[in-house]
């Protein structure tokens, strides 16, 4: 099926969006957010200003840019676990820890000052999966981005070993300072995202006083020696692979006038149907004239009757430059496109279909009846909606 559309004026972003999942191998702090959040979002929790997954953590808003956490881990009677602990991965070991979240403003920072009170010591276990003593109670992690919100990540160590002995440390007190650095835009209307992601930090009401990064403009690329202004331009969308036919009828319908119009003067052009390249900083695809047939009549001019011919590529298909094949699958659209160019590139000759000579010449001694062909068959299912929610897809 071919569609020829007239060309538009504007031009649409270059790349889409990718979202990739990676499954940790080891208990770590960043798998256990990413199930927190999930679970929230698919809970629809609202925000209520509580930063709820944090019960045993009492907040306290000083000022804009002064936040205290008073945290009293519940320890058991040996002081050997605390619960809601979490084994954290620090200088190459898993240390048993406690990680929490915090909002930080869009263009400012965070400093942090902390007291605490040793609540007990006991013989240190041999497994040794606690920090030491030249290591702090409280260590800042990384700061993250999400929905153009900066969010720190931070790690509590209540219990420590030192000098042979295991430290518990409880009336945790931690004083966080903020740069607040340039105002930043507050959004205008709250999205459910939003207000999940809220839940997961422990100072929920200043994630939103706190506002977002600006919203970055669309990368748009002007496309500069692709095209020939001097040539007429056509969009030809195809959607399977095969010899495509283009009649001078459907130029006429395109509102391209036939009028002693020359067959030399039509190219097509293709820049390969590959998917965007997930690294914004890759070349973008150029351009190429490929190969097409005229069948004109013999008198060079594009008549109603005549047709123009050319292999087209699907979106998704077998590609074959490896030597084997392999299954090229566009997630992102269900048609590919060339370029019907009228005139214009002075001087380049039009690349047209070769002809040879098919006929045999040695005589057979192997008749073929029959061959294969590579065929793939994907059908994407949805099981278990429940209440509007997907549980299950492949």
């Amino acid at each position: 099926m071919v569609f020829i559309v007239r060309p538009c004026c504007g031009l649409l972003p270059k790349h889409g969006f990718l979202m990739i999942i990676k499954k940790a191998s080891k208990p770590c702090p960043e798998f256990k957010i990413a199930i927190i959040f999930a679970t929230l979002l698919t809970a629809s929790i609202c925000y209520s200003g509580t930063g709820s997954i944090y019960p045993d953590f009492g907040v306290r808003y000083v000022s804009p840019g002064h936040l205290t956490i008073n945290y009293s881990p519940d320890f058991s009677d040996d002081l050997l676990s605390f619960r809601g602990a979490d084994l954290i991965r620090l200088n190459g070991k898993d240390v048993w820890g406690r990680v929490f979240l915090v909002a930080v403003p869009p263009d400012g920072d965070l400093d942090f000052s902390v007291n605490s009170r040793r609540h007990g010591t006991v013989e240190a276990p041999p497994d040794g999966r606690f920090i030491t003593g030249e290591n702090p109670l409280i260590i800042r992690g990384s700061t993250i981005e999400a929905r153009r919100h900066r969010i720190a990540r931070m790690y509590i160590f209540p219990q420590r070993q030192e000098e042979g002995r295991l430290a518990a440390y409880t009336d945790i007190e931690i004083d966080i300072y903020f740069a607040l650095g340039n105002k930043a835009e507050i959004p205008a209307r709250l999205s459910r995202l939003d207000s999940v992601l809220a839940t997961a930090v422990v100072n929920p009401d200043q994630f939103f006083s706190f506002g977002a990064s600006p919203r970055p403009r669309a990368a748009y690329k002007r496309l500069t020696g692709m095209f020939d202004n001097l040539a007429q331009w056509l969009k030809v969308t195809v959607n399977e692979n095969g010899v495509t036919r283009i009649s001078g009828g459907d130029l006429q319908q395109s509102g391209i006038s036939l009028t002693n119009l020359s067959s030399d003067s039509i190219r097509i052009f293709y820049a390969g149907g590959k998917n965007p390249p997930e690294d914004p900083s890759d070349a973008d695809p150029g351009l190429y004239q490929i190969a097409i047939g005229v069948e004109d009549s013999g008198d060079g001019k594009i008549d109603a009757v005549d047709n123009i011919l050319f292999y087209a590529e699907a979106p998704s298909r077998f590609e074959y430059e490896s030597g084997k094949p392999e299954y090229l699958k566009n997630p992102y659209n269900d048609r590919n496109y060339y370029w019907l160019a009228i005139g214009g590139y002075a001087g380049a000759a039009p690349l047209r279909w070769e002809h040879n000579d098919g006929s045999l010449s040695i005589t057979p001694d192997h008749l073929v009846t029959a061959t294969s062909q590579m065929v793939r068959v994907e059908q994407d299912n949805l099981l278990d909606s429940d209440g509007g929610y997907i549980w299950n897809y492949y």
